[in-house]
């Protein structure tokens, strides 16, 4: 598959960065693992289905602040969603430790163009409620949102990381067929978390067990649901924006998925990481040229093309 989706002069940006996580003790957790199993548990899954609160800059304040609010529930869950504008809505889909607002860079050009901008918090991020989430309840999180009864017509989905691939199953699962735009999405989400709790020390009963637990809890298999697995049912378009250097979704999952489907194109960036495709100046252009491109402005009833 080609790396390119528009013409040459959407060139990829080549700069310096590096992400990585750090390992902090875990020896505390294996030792803990083998005298108390079940309090281990219980610690991992705080430290682990916690995600932090980010801050949000002046102008995400701004936004938050003239938007029209919407909620929806998830699982008992207060679901706390923005949108601006008017015309075809777009839906932005945010990542772990993250905001629906910190998409806003992508927003200014896409409402000047005559688009509705529609995102929300995710469970347990923002203002959403809940302390704890995990994957599944973030596909759970997608698919109510389309349930939802005033649910906003929507004509395209930008998404990044986690959240890119709770879109994934929700476009393959629900044979939704909505233009895509996936940023560094995270294809096989069950490796990610085994091997952070590898190198975290955690015992692997302790964390087969609260894996099993999840499963159980919402219906779903971390390998069965995978994303890397659903998305050869996906029937829309998606393009999908992953850096070479990214340390947090592997870019050779990607890769080896874009190579197999025609519907998914790759274009690929360099030294951008995880996080920094959201901030780019050449990938907002890139991201908001494709949508005008694909979902065109101007009539609320037009369907994708």
């Amino acid at each position: 598959m080609t790396s390119r989706v528009l013409p040459a002069h959407y060139k990829s940006t080549n700069v310096r960065n590096k992400e990585h996580g750090t390992c902090r003790c875990p020896q505390f957790f294996t030792q803990m693992g083998r005298v108390a199993p079940g309090l281990t548990g219980r610690l991992v899954q705080k430290a682990f289905f916690a995600p932090t609160k980010p801050r949000v800059d002046a102008r995400g304040r701004q936004y938050l602040a003239n938007g029209r609010p919407f909620q929806f529930q998830v699982h008992g869950k207060t679901i706390h969603g923005w949108q601006w504008g008017r015309g075809p809505g777009i839906l932005f889909v945010h990542g772990w430790n993250s905001r629906g607002i910190h998409f806003g860079h992508f927003f200014r050009n896409l409402l000047d163009n005559g688009y509705r901008i529609v995102t929300y918090d995710a469970p347990a991020h923002g203002k959403s409620q809940g302390r704890q989430t995990n994957f599944f309840e973030i596909v759970d999180a997608v698919k109510a949102f389309f349930n939802q009864a005033a649910a906003p017509d929507i004509n395209g989905i930008v998404a990044h990381s986690l959240g890119a691939g709770a879109v994934i199953n929700h476009l393959a699962e629900c044979e939704t067929d909505i233009e895509a735009v996936l940023l560094a999405p995270a294809m096989q989400p069950g490796k990610l978390l085994r091997e952070a709790f590898g190198r975290h020390g955690i015992p692997r009963p302790v964390s087969e067990k609260l894996i099993a637990d999840l499963e159980r809890q919402y219906g779903y298999s971390l390998q069965r649901q995978s994303p890397h697995l659903l998305v050869r049912r996906v029937t829309s378009r998606v393009l999908i924006i992953h850096d070479r250097d990214d340390r947090t979704t592997p870019y050779a999952d990607v890769r080896h998925v874009s190579e197999q489907s025609n519907q998914m194109v790759l274009h690929s960036t360099s030294g951008l990481g995880h996080k920094r495709l959201l901030y780019n100046p050449e990938i907002v252009e890139l991201v908001q040229a494709y949508i005008m491109e694909r979902c065109l402005a101007g009539d609320d009833s037009r369907q994708v093309v």
